[in-house]
């Protein structure tokens, strides 16, 4: 255990639970995901990746990502159609949105999704990291524990609320 000052108070808290913020990369290039794997877990990050949005949606039930960096133009399922899942799951992922291709209104799209930005590529890598910074000081400890997100998880998949015992 250990102690966590914030606000005059102390907390005791494992480590973990206070560093390890968990970054999902779905992007369907392998030299940019590489990259971006590299980058952001040298940031701090603890960084997971999916090539395609099916593999993207599996990971946020099993990794249960705080943020999602999200390729627009994925194979299998496109980055609107992962944000919308998320969204009907009932799931609050910040996520930012990068591609390549498309204009406005696929930026409105994303925007009205829920998705925190929508980034062009190439990415600038130090915006990226300030945007990744901003998000990751606004999870909370109970973010980070998770139990909430899961309990969502399988109340979307099971359509009923479960007698609130979760197995991980």
């Amino acid at each position: 255990m250990h102690r966590y000052r914030c606000g005059g108070k102390t907390y005791k808290l494992a480590a973990r639970i206070i560093l390890e913020k968990r970054i999902l990369v779905a992007e369907d290039d392998r030299t940019t995901r590489d990259a971006w794997t590299e980058l952001i877990a040298a940031w701090g990050y603890k960084v997971k990746t999916a090539e395609n949005g099916e593999i993207a949606l599996a990971e946020v039930d099993s990794y249960d990502p705080h943020i999602l960096l999200l390729d627009l133009n994925l194979p299998k399922k496109n980055g609107l159609a992962v944000l919308q899942e998320i969204n009907e799951r009932g799931l609050r992922i910040p996520t930012i949105v990068i591609s390549g291709q498309g204009g406005i209104p696929d930026v409105v799209k994303t925007i009205k999704l829920g998705a925190y930005d929508y980034l062009r590529k190439p990415v600038d890598p130090a915006h990226l990291r300030v945007m990744l910074t901003n998000l990751a000081a606004h999870i909370t400890v109970a973010d980070l524990r998770g139990p909430r997100r899961r309990r969502r998880i399988l109340r979307a998949k099971t359509g009923r609320r479960g007698d609130g015992v979760l197995s991980c």
